[in-house]
């Protein structure tokens, strides 16, 4: 699967997993790259479903060799899962709050 650099794009991966192009950039944004059911569901969401709930739509390592940027919004482990951090090339350029530093 091939991603836009160039002017404006938006794709939903899964979940809050995006990728946004822009500028001949690509941004990941909210890595969740777990396999499908591999966590346990989200505390007080009212069911008891694994996450993910769906499988990644294509490989992820195209994606993740193509990636500029990763913007994680904050650090729950449904917008930046174990499996994200562990395959997430550590020289990538990765934007957080301060925080989650």
């Amino acid at each position: 699967m091939s991603f836009k650099k160039t002017t404006w794009s938006l794709q939903l991966i899964r979940h809050t997993t995006l990728v946004i192009g822009t500028n001949n950039s690509l941004i990941l944004i909210d890595p969740m790259l777990s396999a499908k059911g591999a966590m346990d569901p989200v505390a007080n969401a009212g069911n008891d479903i694994r996450i993910p709930m769906t499988d990644l739509p294509f490989d992820i390592g195209n994606l993740l060799d193509q990636i500029d940027a990763v913007f994680i919004t904050h650090t729950h482990r449904d917008h930046w899962d174990a499996e994200a951090q562990k395959i997430i090339d550590k020289s990538k350029r990765i934007f957080c709050q301060p925080a989650d530093l």
